[in-house]
């Protein structure tokens, strides 16, 4: 029974280390997704700067 403890609890560990490795991995992603998301945003801010002379007015 105590080495089928040891093998339940090694195991419980290899699971804790695989979660943490696949939240990080989540963590990293969304990161990466949200500096596209701010990346875009600014692209867009700067086209829309941009056509503002043709339209001889701001919406400021």
């Amino acid at each position: 029974m105590h080495g089928m403890t040891k093998t339940l609890e090694r195991r419980r560990e290899e699971m804790l280390d695989e979660g943490l490795l696949l939240g990080i991995m989540q963590g990293i992603n969304q990161k990466v997704e949200n500096q596209e998301i701010v990346q875009d945003a600014q692209l867009i801010d700067e086209v829309i700067d941009s056509l503002k002379p043709l339209y001889g007015r701001s919406n400021q």
